[in-house]
């Protein structure tokens, strides 16, 4: 790879008994290209060139101004628009909950009435849970298939509620709502609960002070940022407005025009240079103003002094002056072109070399250093993730370890006791797993092993962990699974064992676990307590004679 970079950077180097003479080289300087230049301009005026390089060079500057002022209105844009999705994003994770779509589920079903009523109180308490922990949604409800309401929390207003039956039937939708004379934003997603089931739809409620806040964060110093409606209306901005404030008419016509940016008289009644984009989820326009004349002050100033030095130079400066533009503006433009694109997270890049000397060298480098920084960036990101892989798996099996184990069961167990779901562990033993290997080997110990853990993985749901406690012990992590829940599968997973055929060292033969069943909260609300429950379980299955399972009932005497 190190050969590769020299070879890149081997043609922008003068070879010292090539035809390329020592004079050629130097002037190919940087140095010298800058000093001639100057020495060209006080010696030999000439407005003709003066007047070439400022049209050209004024050309390249305002656009260039006004590239980043779109440039700077795409990427506030874009960050809202994230943004935006983002608390959508949050909407729809919230709608996955096995939990909320099992009661849903039940109160189009054929239950009782006081099962309807445990429903309505589970999604309640997963509603109110949800709320205390965002700091955007202010309510959430539930419409059914109808867009009629049908939980709410805490959605008392009634204008709330009407709002979001009008929301549009999409899988997932933006709105503005208006309730008690204030705008807020409703972000609703599609509830599919399956086979003949109709959906429902999850409405979360979000104050515009939000996007407020957002905007003050994203927008540029020194610029006027709002946002508006398809009518005018002003829903945000980083200024101070009141409600009846409408935008300029200038602005309505850029968004509603096909033109990237205008000059206009802008909110502040300053001249300004407007940029436009559109948020397609709302159909709200971002508007950024920048003052006109900060903007182009710089280019007021450098006009000012090309028209001086055009009047004092001799007529020869045209050709230095292309020579300038070609040797360094070009060049230089591409550099900052594709280090924006690097910068943006495409590391690789390379520049088109145009030119030779230093600035050639230094393009060159700079490919070599993109180069490497991809290399670098590739290889760091294979081996995390490796290291990760490792870091969870058990060698063996290929399962999850017991580290894995222990921390997904403590997260588990905080939030079954938070919400009052019940946990289910199953811990797991071969019996008589040391005659297995006496007989047929270590080696073929470890294929029985491998042998079980695709057998338990099968044997339960996707949802369910399933690693490797150690030794030949395994433990199973249920979640939202009762005792009763748990007995079940654990005695599934028995049979399933029992029936299988484990060919070891060419002869067919019978495995048996002897399984412990212990649930959270009731045998325990801490990782070591509810471990030590399925643990003095499983010893009890042993106990009364393997193959079989055994439900924790408290602890037992040595």
């Amino acid at each position: 790879m190190q050969r590769d970079r020299s070879e890149q950077t081997k043609p922008l180097r003068a070879s010292p008994g090539g035809k390329e003479s020592w004079f050629i080289g130097w002037i190919n300087t940087l140095r010298f290209q800058v000093l001639g230049l100057v020495i060209a301009s006080v010696l030999i005026p000439s407005f003709l060139g003066g007047w070439f390089a400022s049209t050209r060079i004024d050309d390249l500057l305002r656009n260039q101004v006004y590239s980043e002022i779109e440039t700077r209105t795409q990427r506030l844009s874009e960050k809202i628009e994230e943004w935006l999705n983002t608390r959508s994003r949050e909407v729809q994770a919230f709608t996955v909950s096995y939990l909320l779509n099992d009661d849903l589920k039940k109160l189009q079903g054929d239950i009782s009435a006081g099962e309807k009523d445990l429903s309505r109180r589970n999604i309640h308490s997963y509603l109110s849970y949800l709320l205390e922990g965002n700091e955007f949604f202010s309510g959430i409800t539930i419409l059914n298939s109808g867009m009629s309401p049908l939980i709410a929390q805490p959605l008392e207003d009634r204008q709330a509620l009407e709002g979001a039956m009008k929301a549009p039937p999409k899988d997932q939708f933006i709105m503005e709502i208006r309730t008690n004379g204030s705008s807020r934003l409703l972000l609703g997603q599609r509830m599919d609960l399956g086979r003949n089931l109709l959906p429902n739809y999850f409405i979360a409620l979000m104050d515009m002070r939000h996007l407020q806040e957002r905007i003050l964060d994203l927008a540029p110093s020194g610029s006027t940022v709002y946002i508006l409606d398809s009518e005018g209306s002003i829903k945000a901005a980083n200024v101070a407005v009141s409600d009846s404030t409408k935008a300029p008419e200038g602005a309505l016509a850029l968004l509603r025009g096909e033109e990237v940016r205008s000059i206009y008289r802008g909110l502040q009644n300053n001249e300004v240079i407007a940029t436009s984009s559109w948020f397609e989820s709302l159909g709200w326009g971002v508007i950024l103003e920048t003052s006109k004349r900060e903007a182009l002050k710089p280019l007021v100033v450098f006009r000012r002094q090309i028209i001086l030095m055009a009047v004092a130079l001799a007529g020869l400066f045209l050709i230095p002056a292309l020579f300038l533009a070609r040797a360094l503006v070009l060049p230089l433009e591409e550099l900052s072109r594709v280090s924006r694109r690097i910068r943006a997270g495409r590391p690789g890049l390379q520049v088109e070399r145009r030119i030779g000397g230093e600035l050639g060298e230094f393009i060159s480098s700079f490919n070599s250093m993109s180069t490497s920084l991809k290399e670098s960036l590739d290889e760091i990101t294979a081996k995390s993730e490796e290291m990760r892989v490792m870091s969870i798996t058990d060698p063996l099996t290929g399962r999850y370890n017991r580290r894995y184990v222990e921390d997904y069961l403590r997260r588990e167990l905080e939030l079954a006791i938070r919400t009052g779901e019940p946990l289910s562990i199953l811990m797991i033993d071969l019996d008589h797993f040391k005659e297995y290997n006496d007989t047929y080997g270590h080696i073929a110990g470890d294929i029985a092993l491998k042998q079980l853990g695709d057998i338990l993985v099968e044997s339960v749901r996707k949802t369910d962990v399933v690693g490797r406690f150690g030794g030949e012990e395994w433990i199973i992590c249920l979640s939202h699974t009762n005792r009763k829940g748990g007995e079940k599968i654990a005695e599934k997973l028995r049979r399933a064992v029992e029936k299988n055929t484990f060919l070891l060292k060419g002869h067919e033969t019978r495995i048996t676990v002897s399984i412990g069943l212990a649930t959270a909260p009731e045998d325990g609300k801490s990782y070591a307590a509810i471990v030590e429950a399925a643990d003095t379980a499983m010893y009890l299955a042993k106990a009364y004679g393997r193959n079989r399972t055994q439900v924790f009932t408290g602890p037992v005497s040595s």
